[in-house]
């Protein structure tokens, strides 16, 4: 690539970050990066850029200033637009713009009314011309001028004066050229008292006879003296470059004293016998060393980007002032644009090698950059200007400091020991402010070493690479710990940039590869799942929780709590139990893994876990659908645990209708009858012998049955209302009577035929323990 065509490409790149920042609403970035599309235009050796490239240039940053309410600054550009190619209609929209934000509107009528015959059918300028005559219509009469206001309506009268006409004569659109000058647009705007003035009545003979002998005596008496002067041009103060002693805490931070300022020229006596003299328009010199004035106070407020915009228009206008350079390359340090911050320090030491502030600043920015060598370079070029500065003494020592940790931080994360990686790391970060950027980086890489991917991925929110925050080094670590984090969808977004960025980039590329991967087989699975096809589901979970067995994340906590809810549809509750306490113990605030995890209990009827994690499910998430549901159930489910379980006793199923109910009880009644139990089984039998009474007493009643499967013990159905959870009623006997059991028991022939003799006659054989009625 020639010289040329690298130039070309660069104030392209940074036009194309002015026309984005623009679109974005960000205008002093906006301004700002037009400025070094000025500055790299102006550089341009090799070539002679087009004109109409640098026009419009200036007519964007004009129209940035307007967004920002910067009047002056846009008047300033739209001039220099203007006088670039006067038959730019654009042009003059914007100076009229800005006119009619100063308020001069009689000004931004003439702008208007000089650009429209341009090109007639625009209409933006048709709008502009009728917004700024109703404005003037409906303006108050206008207060005193201040001497400023005074000198720039005068400053610009004179350029309508010059280049209005120029309008007229360069017109190439259209055939009509009837541009109005500049003396009759002015005429125009002016009030009527005026225009009168200025269109007398002619004159008697004895009248200019009168005004004939006045001119020639005052010609006599003039004296050559009165003739105006131009002010001398402001040179720069040779003082300013001096640098300030500091101390040692005031050398590891970035520059607060202001820029370099220069003196500026004497003025006249305000006691002056005489009115001031007018002065003609200002020198390119004059306008550059106001630009440069007006960053410095921005500097000193911190309007760092104003700054910069400010001091690249002193540039613009005098390159050859190497002082300019190092203003803005302060300006660029404070807002870590190390980039422009060298190559501004270089060419103002390329400029004025004496300049050791410019040496010092190119080593900060080197610094900051963690480039230690070429830091180290421009800070001893610095010392040999100025050995005894204690802020440049400092600065250099801390290369060696952050050069040392840097080596041994690297060299310990390559060992594997990643927390004394990180303990350098720290160290070289706190040796400056701000951090150096390498140092950073190292931190974030051992810190997604430790595991702590959280903590890396809020690190990297400060991280640059030579100031750019897009670096691809900064994109690929970022991508990482959003990735680690479980961050899939922002992780696979940033790979994707860095891979625009950098095709070859392979760590990227893998790492994309596999969050492919990864998602792919979740949402394959997610899919499967709403289709019912559980086995399937499964699979594919558990396809993407294998692609990286190591990896800790929320991701990975998603996909485990999906396969659990695939293993309990597939009646899995011990594997579902297990992806569940996986999914809680990487996100304890992960609700539905809970829910998940409960389910499982619940079906392993771990009845108390169940209440417990559904209540956790409310404590983090008291919106969830049916929360209140799942807990009710979880607890009647537990109730029913703590209760004898008639149909699991009569080995019943709950839908079982009577003639299956009469079965099962018959069955169970023989098989726990006491006198059919041995001694050592008795007493046991006795027990569950009643409790079979209970349980057909209770199913076989409706109403009864009714309670009982919607959670009442036997007591609260003998009692007719549930206990509270505080147990606060006293409890009743058992609603079954043995004798009616045994009653309704051998109404039906249990036995094998009709009644049986009392006592232990009648071949029966029972016992009067078993609880017979009288008579047996």
């Amino acid at each position: 690539m020639s010289a040329a065509d690298a130039d070309t490409a660069l104030w392209q790149q940074h036009k194309q970050a002015a026309d984005l920042a623009f679109k974005n609403g960000n205008y002093p970035e906006a301004a700002s990066n037009y400025t070094r599309v000025i500055i790299a235009l102006n550089d341009d050796r090799s070539s002679r850029p087009a004109v109409s490239d640098r026009v419009k240039v200036y007519a964007n940053r004009s129209l940035a200033c307007l967004k920002m309410a910067d009047f002056k600054e846009a008047l300033k550009d739209a001039q220099i637009a203007v006088g670039l190619d006067p038959r730019w209609q654009k042009g003059w929209y914007r100076l009229a713009s800005a006119l009619e934000g100063l308020g001069m509107l009689p000004e931004a009528e003439i702008a208007v009314d000089t650009g429209l015959p341009l090109d007639a059918s625009n209409t933006e300028m048709q709008q502009l011309l009728k917004q700024v005559r109703r404005k003037s219509k409906g303006s108050p009469p206008a207060d005193e001028q201040s001497s400023e206001d005074r000198q720039l309506q005068q400053d610009i009268h004179t350029f309508f004066r010059k280049h209005c006409k120029n309008a007229t004569l360069l017109k190439e659109r259209g055939a009509n050229n009837n541009v109005p000058s500049a003396e009759d647009n002015l005429n125009q705007s002016m009030p009527a008292k005026q225009a009168v003035q200025q269109a007398p009545t002619p004159l008697t003979k004895q009248q200019k006879k009168k005004r004939r002998q006045q001119k020639k005596a005052a010609q006599s008496s003039a004296s050559p003296s009165q003739s105006p002067e131009r002010e001398p041009v402001p040179s720069p103060d040779p003082n300013s470059e001096r640098v300030t002693q500091s101390s040692a805490a005031q050398d590891q931070s970035m520059p607060q004293a202001p820029p370099e300022a220069t003196t500026t020229a004497a003025t006249d006596s305000p006691h002056a016998p005489s009115p001031p003299t007018p002065q003609g328009p200002p020198t390119t010199e004059q306008q550059a060393e106001s630009a440069k004035d007006l960053g410095n106070t921005q500097y000193k407020a911190g309007q760092y980007d104003a700054a910069l915009l400010s001091y690249g228009k002193a540039i613009a206008l005098c390159p050859e002032v190497a002082a300019y350079y190092g203003n803005r390359a302060a300006a660029a340090l404070m807002k870590r644009q190390y980039k422009l911050a060298v190559q501004d320090s270089l060419q103002a030491t390329k400029l004025s090698s004496a300049f050791a502030r410019g040496y010092q600043r190119a080593g900060k920015a080197y610094l900051c950059m963690g480039q230690l060598d070429e830091a180290d370079s421009q800070y001893k070029r610095a010392l040999e200007l100025e050995p005894s500065s204690v802020a440049i003494k400092g600065e250099a020592q801390l290369v060696d400091m952050i050069r040392s940790n840097l080596k041994l931080g690297q060299e310990c994360l390559q060992a594997g020991d990643a927390r004394q990686a990180q303990w350098h790391a720290d160290k070289a970060v706190r040796l400056h402010s701000p951090a150096v950027e390498t140092a950073l980086l190292l931190k974030c890489e051992a810190l997604i070493a430790l595991g702590k991917s959280a903590e890396a991925l809020n690190e990297t929110r400060s991280l640059t690479i030579q100031g750019d925050p897009m670096a691809t080094e900064v994109l690929t670590v970022r991508a990482q710990a959003l990735y680690l984090t479980g961050n899939m969808s922002l992780a696979e977004n940033t790979y994707q940039v860095v891979l625009r960025l950098d095709p070859d980039n392979a760590s990227s590329r893998k790492g994309l590869k596999r969050i492919k991967l990864m998602n792919n087989s979740k949402n394959a699975g997610n899919e499967a799942f709403k289709a019912g096809k559980w086995r399937e589901a499964e699979q594919h979970y558990t396809q993407a929780l294998e692609l990286d067995s190591h990896l800790k994340s929320s991701f990975v906590a998603q996909c485990a709590c999906n396969r659990a809810a695939a293993h309990l549809k597939l009646g899995n509750a011990e594997a579902a139990l297990k992806d569940a306490e996986v999914a809680t113990e990487l996100d304890p605030q992960y609700a539905r893994a809970y829910v998940r995890r409960a389910a499982a209990h619940q079906a392993l009827e771990h009845f108390e876990e169940a209440v417990r994690d559904y209540e956790k499910v409310k404590s983090l998430e008291e919106s969830t659908a049916g929360i209140d549901g799942m807990i009710r159930d979880a607890k009647t489910a537990l109730k029913k645990s703590k209760r004898v379980d008639y149909y699991k006793l009569l080995e019943l199923d709950q839908n079982a209708g009577d003639a299956d109910l009469k079965r099962a009880y018959r069955k169970a009644a023989l098989r726990y009858h006491p006198d059919k139990a041995s001694s050592e089984d008795r007493d046991e039998n006795e027990k569950k012998f009643k409790l079979v009474g209970q349980a057909n007493a209770i199913l076989s009643d409706p109403a009864k049955r009714q309670k009982y499967d919607a959670g009442w013990s036997a007591e609260e159905i003998d009692q007719g209302m549930q206990m509270g959870e505080d147990g606060t009623y006293g409890h009743g006997g058992h609603g079954a009577n043995m004798d009616d059991v045994f009653a309704h028991m051998f109404a039906g022939g249990m036995f094998g035929g009709g009644g049986m003799g009392g006592g232990r006659g009648g071949g029966g054989g029972f016992s009067r323990r078993g609880g017979f009625p009288p008579g047996f």
